[in-house]
């Protein structure tokens, strides 16, 4: 596989998750029901993320940059996902989930870059 190809699907991961934050945050800050389809969505991600040996190769990548980027165990990628299935919506979620949203848009930044060479 060339680096173009290898940076093209690290772009389309990135931008699949990143968009799937984005549609949860606007969620979040609009008011709206928790009970939806993305925030399951979301919550899965992060439950994936959150275990160590995943089968998931995409949960594995974006293992790798958000630990890179974030620091966090195990634990706190569990804890997002509960938050989340549990509909517990506070300021610090919302936070969290900004944060991410700007890693994952940066590291998709660089994958775009990387792939136009």
């Amino acid at each position: 596989m060339s680096t173009t190809g290898l940076y093209s699907g690290i772009y389309v991961q990135l931008r699949e998750f990143g968009e799937l934050v984005d549609e949860v945050l606007m969620k979040l800050k609009g008011g709206g029901s928790l009970y939806n389809q993305n925030v399951d969505a979301l919550a899965s991600r992060f439950k994936e993320i959150g275990v160590q040996d995943a089968a998931n190769l995409q949960a594995q990548m974006l293992r790798v940059v958000l630990q890179e980027r974030m620091g966090k165990s195990p634990r706190y990628w569990a804890n997002l996902a509960y938050r989340l299935r549990n509909k517990r919506a506070d300021d610090k979620l919302v936070a969290d989930l900004e944060r991410i949203a700007t890693i994952v848009e940066h590291e998709r930044a660089g994958a775009f870059a990387e792939m136009r060479g």
